[in-house]
């Protein structure tokens, strides 16, 4: 995925969605084989992302870190990485898309609403 992902970053915006979607379809058959999987956790989240579609990234990311106690670590390392994910990334880039304008309101909503699922679902 890795290898991947540099490789679109190399290629035209119009390029990278096929790319990722690639990324993506791998990523969930390793899930399906084991649904702990770190790296299929995180890019399937990370793929999303780069593709655009960040509401599938913001909900991916729920999943991945629901399913992350399911890891040899019981989900340490996938989490962290979420975590950074999207409060550096998908937050801001959601919030500029809900308000072009003024997206300090809008992260402050999205990052409330990601601190109260982690406390939710961290165990």
């Amino acid at each position: 995925a890795t290898a991947l992902d540099r490789h679109a970053q190399t290629r035209p915006m119009t390029e990278r969605p096929a790319i990722y979607a690639h990324v993506a379809a791998r990523m969930h058959a390793e899930l399906a084989a084991d649904p702990g999987s770190i790296p299929a956790g995180y890019w399937v989240v990370a793929a999303a992302r780069a593709s655009g579609d960040l509401d599938t990234a913001w909900s991916a990311a729920a999943a991945a870190w629901i399913r992350a106690a399911l890891g040899r670590d019981r989900g340490v390392i996938l989490r962290g990485d979420l975590d950074r994910l999207v409060v550096q990334a998908i937050i801001p880039e959601r919030a500029a898309r809900l308000s072009p304008k003024d997206s300090s309101v809008a992260v402050a909503g999205l990052l409330s609403e990601w601190e109260a699922f982690k406390a939710e679902w961290t165990r």
